[in-house]
């Protein structure tokens, strides 16, 4: 059983608070980070979502396999 990937997308919280959430294929939603400002969430994505994926559906797929 293989964990699908999550969709990622930065979510404004306030006057300059921007949280990344991943949305999972099972409806429930992640918290990733917190950012002060948009471009910095944007350069997370661009340099570390594909680490966090691999090490969150490594987590998800053996959470899965244990129940």
């Amino acid at each position: 059983m293989s964990a699908a990937e999550p969709f990622l997308c930065v979510v404004r919280r306030g006057e300059s608070q921007w949280t990344l959430e991943a949305k999972w294929p099972d409806d429930s939603t992640e918290i990733v980070e917190t950012f002060a400002d948009y471009f910095e969430a944007l350069r997370w994505l661009s340099t570390q979502c594909t680490v966090w994926i691999d090490e969150r559906v490594t987590v998800k797929e053996a959470l899965a396999t244990a129940l």
